[in-house]
C-alpha cells in the first residue's frame, strides 16, 4: 500500500509517504515540512506534495490529523489559514474518495501503540495490559488529550477537548493561582497553566504573590523576548538551577501536569499505557522523571492509588508521532 499522511497545524504542517502492510509498522519513503500559511488551499498543498514525490494517482489512502475539532468529515479550526478543511475535497485532489480527517490527538493517540525504543521514556512501568485502553496528554502551544478504546478487535481513537474543561486545583496554593487568573480571564481552563503560556503564567503569578524574583538577568530576557520565548527562557533557567522562581514555576507546572494526567486516566483507565505527548514534556524530561509529575499522577487518595500505579506511563519523544499515528490509521481503514 502508498500512504499519504499529514498533521496540520496552523503554523506548519508535516508531510509524509509511506508504504508497506496496514498490519504493521509502515515505512517512510519521504517527508516534509511546509508552512501552512503558504497555501491558498489545504487541497494544493497536499497534491503538490504528492507530486512532488510521484505519488499522484497511485495512492491507496490518505489521512490527516488536524488542529481542530472534526464534525462530518470538516474541520473549521480556528488557527488555521482557511475557512474549513473537508476529508471529501482532499481525497478528490488525491484522487481517491475521501481521506480520512481526524482531530490531531487522535492521530497522535493511533500512533502511540507504534512507538517503542528510545522513542518513549518510561516514568512508571506498571502493568501493560493487551488491548488495554490507552490515553494521551500533550502539553505545548495548548493542551491536548485523547485517548484509544480497544473495539471489535482494533484500536479506536477518541478524541476530546480536554484542554478547554475548567482547571482544577487541589491545595491552597493552587486556589490563589486560580484566583491569579480569574483575574485575567474567564474561563480559567486547563490551558491557562498546562501549556506555554500556562508556564509564563505561573511565573507571573509567583513573581506577584512574592514568592519569585527576577535577576537583573532574567528580567532582561524575559522583556525582550516574545510570549512564546518566554516560557523556554523559564525552564531553562529552571533546569540549570539559575533561578529559584523559574524551578519554583516548573515544580508548579509538572505537579499539575501529573494531576491532570492522573484525572485522564480515572477517566479512561489506560490499562495499555499513560502517554505524555506535547513539545513541553520531552524538552523538561530531567523535571518530568524527579517524581513530581508521578507523585500527582498518584495522589488520589487510598483506594484508587493501587490502580493508578499499575498504569504504565510514558512521556513521548518521537515529534511526529501524529505523523505516524496518519498514517497507519489510513493503512488500516483503506477501502
Amino acid at each position: 500500500m502508498i500512504i499519504l499522511a499529514g498533521d496540520i497545524g496552523g503554523t506548519k504542517t508535516n508531510l509524509g509517504l509511506f508504504e508497506g502492510e496496514p498490519t504493521r509498522p509502515l515505512g517512510k519513503r519521504a517527508e516534509e515540512s511546509v508552512m501552512t500559511r503558504d497555501y491558498a488551499t489545504p487541497e494544493g498543498m497536499v497534491s503538490e506534495f504528492a507530486q512532488r514525490q510521484g505519488a499522484q494517482g497511485r495512492l491507496d489512502a490518505a489521512c490527516f490529523g488536524i488542529a481542530g475539532p472534526i464534525e462530518d468529515g470538516v474541520c473549521r479550526g480556528e488557527n488555521l489559514p482557511w475557512k474549513e478543511v473537508r476529508d471529501t475535497s482532499l481525497g478528490k485532489a488525491l484522487g481517491l474518495p475521501r481521506a480520512s480527517l481526524l482531530n490531531d490527538l487522535e492521530t497522535t493517540a493511533y500512533g502511540v501503540q507504534f512507538l517503542q525504543g528510545d522513542q518513549i521514556v518510561t516514568l512508571n512501568r506498571g502493568r501493560k495490559r493487551d488491548h488495554g485502553n490507552m490515553a494521551v496528554i500533550a502539553a505545548g502551544t495548548g493542551l491536548g488529550e485523547g485517548g484509544l478504546l480497544w473495539r471489535n478487535g482494533s484500536y479506536e481513537p477518541l478524541a476530546c477537548e480536554g484542554g478547554h474543561t475548567d482547571l482544577a486545583v487541589r491545595n491552597e496554593l493552587e486556589i490563589e493561582l486560580l484566583q491569579y487568573l480569574l483575574a485575567l480571564r474567564r474561563p480559567v481552563n486547563q490551558e491557562a497553566v498546562l501549556s506555554g503560556q500556562g508556564l509564563v503564567n505561573v511565573y507571573n503569578f509567583l513573581k506577584a504573590s512574592g514568592r519569585a524574583k527576577d535577576s537583573a538577568k532574567l528580567a532582561e530576557d524575559l522583556a525582550s523576548a516574545s510570549d512564546k520565548e518566554k516560557a523556554a527562557i523559564i525552564s531553562k533557567a529552571a533546569l540549570a538551577g539559575t533561578e529559584a522562581g523559574c524551578a519554583a514555576a516548573l515544580d508548579v507546572f509538572a505537579s499539575m501536569y501529573g494531576a491532570r494526567a492522573g484525572n485522564l486516566a480515572l477517566q479512561l483507565i489506560p490499562r495499555g499505557g499513560m502517554f505524555v505527548g506535547g513539545g513541553i514534556a520531552p524538552k523538561n524530561l530531567a523535571k518530568m522523571m524527579d517524581g513530581a509529575f508521578m507523585k500527582a499522577f498518584l495522589d488520589k487518595g487510598d483506594h484508587f492509588r493501587p490502580i493508578l500505579e499499575e498504569f504504565p506511563v510514558h512521556v513521548v519523544l518521537e515529534q511526529k508521532t501524529g505523523l505516524i499515528g496518519a498514517a497507519q490509521y489510513a493503512a488500516a481503514h483503506a477501502a
